[in-house]
């Protein structure tokens, strides 16, 4: 079980990276891009313009979420099985929570365990990419990421509540 739990675990930072780093990437695009970002433009911007973050907090956080729920495909496919479902929603004013459904069941001791273990490499990632992501969308300063990990039953596997360190 421990192998599996490592195998998926990998998996669950590849997704994460790759959510974060995609989500980045749509926010900074020039609006005449194929994928928009979520955020509000300035009235007949350039082409070639960046497009600016939204001034309220709760529709840059709305914004964030739904860059971050376009990825959800991308997850799916670079992680192949491992999850049935993904839901990312926003909690206002500033916290965006990300919920992981594994197709298959895990053990919840030994998943609490791994993920526990797993928290430096959560913060880091919180800290260099997806706190700084949303403050560029224009979230609120206050941000926090919530990551929850749930068996197929809906039993809880683990759940962590990030903060800027």
């Amino acid at each position: 079980m421990k192998h599996s739990i490592a195998r998926r675990g990998v998996a669950v930072f590849a997704a994460a990276v790759m959510a974060v780093g995609l989500a980045g990437c749509a926010l900074a695009r020039p609006q005449d891009e194929a994928m928009p970002a979520p955020v509000v433009a300035s009235p007949d911007p350039a082409p070639s313009a960046v497009v600016e973050p939204a001034v309220d907090p709760i529709e840059a956080l709305d914004g964030y979420v739904e860059s971050e729920r376009r990825m959800i495909p991308l997850i799916f496919e670079a992680t192949g099985d491992l999850y049935s479902d993904i839901v990312i929603d926003p909690e206002y004013p500033s916290t965006v929570v990300f919920t992981y459904t594994y197709a298959e069941p895990l053990d919840p001791e030994e998943g609490a365990m791994y993920f526990d273990s797993a928290i430096p490499d959560f913060q880091s990632l919180c800290d260099s990419a997806v706190f700084p992501a949303m403050q560029r969308a224009g979230v609120a300063e206050t941000v926090q990421v919530v990551y929850t990990y749930l068996n197929p039953d809906g039993s809880l596997i683990w759940t962590y509540r990030f903060t800027p360190s």
